[in-house]
């Protein structure tokens, strides 16, 4: 986990930002 989100990569450069609860 980066910081309190989790960031990830979904296909090309698709980028999924799921806050860590």
């Amino acid at each position: 986990d980066y910081g309190n989100n989790r960031l990830a990569f979904g296909k090309g450069t698709q980028v999924v930002v799921i806050p860590s609860k």
